[in-house]
């Protein structure tokens, strides 16, 4: 059998201490880009592979070890009010599962803003190049379909969700076909027929359109629902005649939703359901999808880091999605309906 490549026989053939060739082949900031290429270069070309057993024993036994600081991770804020990024309880819990894990790992998650003052995606990367900051997590954008003018080469990145454009990242993001299953298992569940969906076609577009694909599917596998027309307008007199015209027993939608049907008259539960997509932990009361936020924060972290380990830079040839499903909340909007509309035939 072929004697496995070492670390140390990389070092020997280099003359470097195999400290440092370990440092270059986890990509360590620590060391030149021209010397992790180098070496990396001759790994290769030795035919060198990791040991997976001691690969395993190296992160047990650094799991067992209190962190310590390794370097600054940026958290990418292309939104040109700084504020509102945070502000949405979603993204805001996306920063504190990233900056959580990243802490656990001996990282540091710092925000940069894309629109400070005298700030340019090239000077952005002279910071990062000057700090050893070499991991980006590229927060949600603005809107759907905006572009991240940076460039990525030197760089490893991950994104949240679907909003940047084009889609050229890694991903980590809500699974949104399994938490339009789980909603409209429940709603079915409880008796309702007639759903009303409520997240507009200029939203919808930055889930990728997938939670109206898949409840236009649903639709067809269950002749029982009668399908609703989407609301096109949370315009209050626009909304209220929707709602006469087609009587949804229950909407879907996002939290804001909520004050907005009451605003109306309409007393939820009583005279018509309510289910959030994408519920703010925080509330107690609104029925519906928990998204599992900081979670998603917590993985975008650790994809981010295995590239930096593994020297991945630059933007991948096939990005890759990572789908986190949700959990239901029970909450108070979205109770047994005593008597069900039967579907028209």
């Amino acid at each position: 059998m072929t004697k496995r490549v070492s670390v140390r026989d990389i070092a020997r053939e280099l003359g470097l201490h195999y400290t440092t060739v370990g440092l270059a082949l986890r990509g360590s900031p620590r060391l030149k880009k021209e010397t992790r290429e180098k070496v990396r270069a001759v790994a290769e070309r030795m035919g060198y592979r990791p040991d997976p057993i001691l690969s395993a024993l190296i992160s047990y036994r650094n799991a067992k070890r209190p962190a310590t600081f390794h370097a600054v991770l940026a958290w990418v804020n292309n939104w040109p009010d700084r504020e509102a990024l945070l502000e949405n309880p979603i993204y805001r819990s996306y920063f504190e599962g990233a900056s959580t894990r990243a802490s656990e790992l001996g990282y540091k998650l710092e925000e940069f803003w894309l629109h400070a003052k005298d700030m340019t995606p090239e000077r952005l990367q002279r910071i990062f190049q000057a700090r050893n900051i070499n991991g980006l997590l590229i927060a949600p954008q603005p809107r759907s379909k905006v572009p991240v003018e940076l460039n990525f080469h030197d760089f490893s990145a991950v994104a949240f969700g679907y909003s940047m454009h084009p889609h050229m990242l890694h991903l980590v993001t809500n699974h949104h076909t399994q938490t339009m299953d789980l909603v409209m298992d429940k709603v079915m569940e409880l008796g309702y027929r007639r759903p009303g969906y409520c997240i507009l076609p200029s939203t919808d577009v930055g889930g990728n359109y997938i939670w109206i694909s898949r409840l236009l599917y649903l639709f067809t596998m269950h002749p029982d629902l009668t399908p609703v027309p989407r609301l096109q307008s949370l315009d209050p007199d626009f909304f209220k005649k929707w709602i006469n015209k087609y009587k949804p027993d229950v909407l879907i939608g996002y939290n804001s939703v909520l004050p907005v049907i009451e605003k109306l008259g309409y007393r939820v539960p009583r005279d018509i359901g309510f289910v959030s997509m994408a519920i703010d932990t925080t509330d107690q009361r609104i029925s519906g999808a928990n998204q599992n936020d900081f979670l998603i924060g917590k993985i975008a972290t650790d994809v981010l880091i295995g590239m930096i380990h593994r020297g991945e830079r630059g933007l991948p040839e096939v990005p890759v999605r990572t789908l986190v499903d949700s959990t239901w909340f029970e909450g108070e909007t979205l109770p047994l309906r005593k008597s069900p509309t039967k579907a028209k035939h």
